[in-house]
Formats: C-alpha cells, structure tokens, sequence
C-alpha cells in the first residue's frame, strides 16, 4: 500500500552531515531557496510548499547548475540544493553526469543543505560535502522520498536514518545523524 511504502522512506531517509543545525529549518521567516537539479522533482517541491513559500530554480544536469551559477551569488539564509538522478545505478556517475567532487563548484547560501534523491554511493569523495552544512540521503527519486525528506528538512518529523553500506571511511554501514 501507499502507507507503507510512505513509512518505509519516512524511516529510511538518512542525515549525513548537519554541521550549523541547519536541520531542521525551525525559522519560516528565513529566506529559503531551493536548486532542483535533475528530473521529476515536482513532489518534493510541493513537499517543502506545505511548510514555507520556497522559491526554486531548475537544472536538468549538474554541469549546466554549475556553469549557469558559478558567478552568481545566492541572496538566501537557506540554500537547498536537491539532486534527482536518472538512476540508482553506478553508470553514469549514478545518474548524475558529473562527479560528487563537482558539487564544490556550486555557489553556496548562508547555510547549504544538499538532499540527494538516489544511490549515497555517489557522494564516496569524502571532499564532496565539504562547504555543506547539512546532506541528506533519501535513497530513491520518488514521490514517498521526497515527501519524507521535506518533513524532515522543516522537522515534521525525526531522522533515525541510518546508512546500509559504507560510504567511504567516514561514513561507514550504520552511520546515521539523529535529529
């Protein structure tokens, strides 16, 4: 049912970093913009809506969000940068086009948060999340992960979250941030 499979996202979305306390989002009144990079990213749009106005702009390859906004300053207290691969699997850079390690190259807000609607393999380089105050993994680029990760973006609801496969040595199986 979709009950169930809306828990098991609910329960399986996992917090990698939350470095400034970033999350949850507890101000409304903090501006806060998300960058959707990718494809099918409609339900966590109208996700984060239910909580805040979230302004967005869209980019359908990392490569085009990085050439498109390396100059460009992000006038927000919040930055939410939502990667929505074409696939779970490793061809490809795991859907995305260009390697984690060129997430460095995104302009960042005052506070960054990075959600990643697909495989956590991607984001191996340990560097790759340096300049993000907080990373989400939410497993699978559906409506069930994205409604759950915009819960636990504005704290609707906890984050037990935890890892099934290593990362990389940092992140090991298991390795999960409670918020």
């Amino acid at each position: 049912s979709n009950y169930r499979k809306q828990e098991v996202f609910d329960k399986a979305v996992t917090v990698l970093k939350n470095a400034t306390d970033v999350l949850p989002i507890k101000r409304l009144d903090q501006k806060v913009l998300r960058i959707s990079i990718g494809m099918h990213t409609s339900f966590f749009r109208d996700g984060l809506a239910l909580f805040a106005d979230v302004p967005y702009r869209h980019f359908f390859t990392l490569k085009e969000a990085v050439e498109e906004l390396k100059n460009e300053k992000l006038d927000a207290d919040v930055v939410i940068y939502s990667l929505h691969p074409t696939t779970v699997r490793p061809r490809n850079q795991f859907g995305m086009s260009l390697a984690a390690s060129e997430l460095k190259n995104l302009p960042k807000g005052k506070s960054t948060i990075l959600v990643l609607f697909g495989n956590p393999l991607y984001l191996s380089d340990e560097a790759c999340l340096n300049g993000f105050d907080a990373a989400v993994v939410a497993y699978e680029n559906n409506k069930y992960a994205q409604n759950a990760a915009a819960q636990l973006i504005f704290g609707a609801m906890p984050s037990n979250g935890k890892l099934p496969v290593a990362i990389n040595a940092s992140m090991p199986s298991g390795y999960g941030v409670s918020l």
